[in-house]
């Protein structure tokens, strides 16, 4: 789910039109398993079909995301340690 549920039951009162055993409990499993967030209605309105896609489509940005974290991380680490390799090698040059 996203948003605050005091919030988006006034906004989507067909949500107790719902099964919760057959939809809603599966989907809100399913969104957070996957730390995704979604509003009640796309939740709850879209076929298993485009729910599934969303789903795919918000695991996978996710994922992007944590990959170019990760990216930055290494490449700072390299850097980092290439700097300092450098450095040495100056600092040993000028000693001669």
């Amino acid at each position: 789910m996203g948003r605050d549920p005091a919030v988006e039951l006034p906004e989507f009162p067909h949500y107790f039109a719902f099964s919760l055993e057959g939809r809603i409990r599966p989907r809100h499993e399913a969104l957070r398993e996957r730390r995704v967030q979604m509003s009640l209605k796309d939740m709850l309105t879209s076929s298993d079909d485009e729910f599934r896609e969303r789903l795919v489509d918000a695991a996978l940005s996710a994922a992007r995301k944590i990959a170019a974290v990760l990216w930055v991380q290494e490449y700072q680490r390299l850097n980092s340690y290439l700097m300092k390799k450098i450095t040495f090698r100056l600092d040993q040059w000028h000693q001669q």
